[in-house]
């Protein structure tokens, strides 16, 4: 029997309804409110004033919503476990006056900058299942005196205590491996730093620079590999770094700035360490003047100026060394001050005696900053320096 269009357009309808309701029933489970909350930051009701993401049946990526100045981040949020706090976990407008976060145990990562810049939080516990110290986590918390990291991290990202001001001491686990760049540098009170690892982790630059005046690493008896590695990387700190023998040794075995040059840690390292290249000494150059990590937009145009030779590595340091950024802080320098920045910023070490005295001397004869800085970047250690990353004085 022939079907008219009229009984096709009807079958055909009846079709597509089917379809849509077989569509709907074989997907439903994939947006139940379960599922779409594992796709989006949930507010949560069961304790309020906090967002998560749900992954599986855990609360993760927890940020703090509300206004109090102590903060308790519960074990479980609308019945789902915590396992990770989020970036910025912390409003803005209350980083300032937040003094205590306490984290449950079960939680196991805490996202780069979760803490950053709270700076009257005075304490923080965290988590034994934590195995990595991530990227600026506690970046300018000014009013941290004291944080114990647990057994179980192995490594210390990039900035990740840089400027807690009041930090006096710290204790580095004996499963650390890495500390990366600026680590701990601008812990201006850090004054003990106890290495519980026998064989020395990986340090990257400025990893202890600008800490404590005189302050003192603390390495367990039998040790190997700190005296290589860990005067290379902290920037070449004017501020002597003293390696003892252990936490009961009776005191520090001190090592002069002479004693320093004497070890026959030279450029090289460091070449090795960044790399051999523009890109390399631009790198060093970012890290020792103005203690960061190059941006993106920086480095590139740096790079380009070197590589049409528009510019000298000379004419880069003096770009750098009177920019906005660092300008107004090297032109408030002592004569003191100046000769030990130019020894760490551009030969990456503490500056010998003979040396120290030399350029002391040169500046207080009346010479200006910029015509020692001139005079440096004519000495024969800095024009080696220069050879060594192939880049032009």
């Amino acid at each position: 029997m022939k079907k008219t269009v009229a009984q096709s357009v009807k079958i055909g309808k009846i079709t597509a309804v089917f379809v849509v309701f077989l569509i709907s029933f074989l997907l439903f489970p994939l947006f139940s409110s379960t599922n779409l909350k594992s796709l989006y930051a949930a507010n949560s009701t069961d304790p309020p004033n906090f967002t998560y993401t749900l992954t599986g049946d855990n609360a993760t990526n927890v940020k703090y919503t509300g206004s109090a100045t102590t903060i308790i981040i519960p074990d479980k949020l609308d019945g789902h476990s915590v396992t990770s706090i989020g970036s910025f976990a912390i409003p803005e407008a209350i980083r300032s006056t937040v003094t205590s976060i306490t984290i449950p145990s079960n939680v196991t990562s805490i996202v780069g900058q979760a803490f950053q810049n709270c700076t009257a939080l005075t304490s923080i516990a965290i988590p034994s299942g934590v195995t990595s110290i991530e990227l600026k986590v506690f970046m300018n918390c000014t009013s941290l005196t004291s944080i114990t990291i647990p057994s179980g991290v192995t490594s210390i990202g990039a900035s990740a205590f840089s400027g807690c001001t009041s930090l006096t001491s710290i204790t580095v686990t004996s499963k650390v491996t890495s500390i990366s760049n600026n680590s701990f540098s601008g812990c201006t009170n850090l004054a003990e730093v106890n290495f519980k690892r026998e064989s020395a982790p990986t340090f990257g630059a400025n990893s202890f620079l600008n800490i404590k005046s005189g302050a003192i690493a603390n390495v367990p008896a039998g040790s190997t590999g700190y005296i290589n590695t860990i005067y290379p990387f902290i920037g070449g700190n004017p501020l002597k770094l003293e390696i003892a023998d252990s936490p009961s040794s009776g005191g520090p075995s001190a090592l002069t700035p002479d004693e320093w040059v004497d070890l026959n840690l030279d450029i090289d390292q460091l070449v090795n360490h960044y790399g051999a290249t523009s890109t390399g000494f631009l790198e060093m150059l970012y890290d020792n003047s103005m203690q960061r990590i190059p941006d993106t937009s920086g480095l590139n145009y740096w790079n380009e100026q070197l590589a049409n030779n528009v510019f000298g590595a000379n004419q880069v340091v003096e770009h750098f060394l009177y920019s906005d950024e660092i300008g107004a802080k090297v032109a408030a320098m002592t004569g003191e001050e100046y000769v030990n920045f130019l020894y760490s910023t551009l030969f990456a070490r503490v500056p010998d005696t003979d040396g120290y005295n030399n350029w002391l001397g040169y500046i207080n004869s009346g010479y200006s900053k910029e015509e020692t800085l001139r005079a440096f970047l004519n000495n024969e250690e800095w024009i080696n320096i220069c050879k060594l990353f192939n880049v032009t004085p």
